[in-house]
C-alpha cells in the first residue's frame, strides 16, 4: 500500500460494516474468510480502522452473528485457524443489498435503480409467481413511493399483490402489508 495522509486515516469510510465484511469475503480465496482475515482485510484497505480496533471489531462480530447472509462453514483440515465465515453471494443479492443501503442513506433514486435491476434479473430467472418476484415488485413500489411517484408505486404494489395471492396463503402478513400500502397509496393518489 502507498502512503496515506493523516486526513485519510482519520476519515471514516462511508461504507457499512455489512459491506466491509462482504468485500473481505469476496476478496478472499474460495469466498471464505476467518474473523481475523476479515479484520485484516479491513485494516489493510481502510486506514481509519487501524486505530480503536476493539470498538469496530465488536460491530463486525455483531453483524456476522445477526446477518443471516453470513454463515460459518466447516473447518478446512489444511487450515488450522478458526472456522471461516462465508457468504452466499449472487448478483441479485448484491444489487438488493446496495439498494437497501442506498435507501437507508435516503438516496432513493440510486436505490430505485438497484432495485429495478434486481427485479429484472429475478424476472429472467424465476417463474412469474415466485415469492422473490413479489418481493422485488413491492420494494420497487416502496422506492417509487419515497420519490413521491405514488401512481407508479401503486402499480407495483398491485402487481406484487397479484403475485403474492398466487404463492402465499390468504391472511399471510406480507399480503396484509401490501393491501395496507395499496390503501394508503390510493389515498395519496386521489
Amino acid at each position: 500500500m502507498g502512503t496515506v495522509n493523516s486526513t485519510e486515516e482519520m476519515t471514516k469510510p462511508l461504507i457499512s460494516y455489512m459491506e466491509l465484511i462482504t468485500l473481505a469475503i469476496q476478496n478472499s480465496p474460495d469466498q471464505k474468510c476467518t474473523l481475523y482475515g476479515i479484520y485484516q482485510y479491513i485494516m489493510d484497505h481502510y486506514p481509519y480502522y487501524r486505530k480503536n480496533q476493539a470498538e469496530w471489531q465488536i460491530f463486525i462480530r455483531h453483524n456476522l452473528a445477526l446477518n443471516e447472509r453470513f454463515f460459518k462453514v466447516a473447518r478446512d483440515e489444511t487450515r488450522p485457524e478458526a472456522n471461516p465465515f462465508s457468504k452466499q453471494v449472487s448478483v441479485i443479492d448484491t444489487l438488493g443489498n446496495l439498494g437497501e443501503v442506498q435507501r437507508i442513506r435516503y438516496q432513493y433514486e440510486l436505490s430505485l435503480a438497484y432495485e429495478l435491476n434486481c427485479f429484472l434479473l429475478r424476472e429472467k430467472d424465476l417463474p412469474p409467481v415466485h415469492q422473490d418476484i413479489g418481493e422485488s415488485l413491492f420494494k420497487t413500489g416502496k422506492r417509487y413511493y419515497h420519490l413521491h411517484q405514488h401512481k407508479l408505486a401503486l402499480d407495483y404494489y398491485k402487481r406484487a399483490l397479484i403475485v403474492y395471492k398466487q404463492c402465499l396463503p390468504s391472511g399471510h402478513y406480507t399480503r396484509w402489508n401490501i393491501e395496507l400500502e395499496i390503501q394508503q397509496t390510493t389515498y395519496k393518489c386521489e
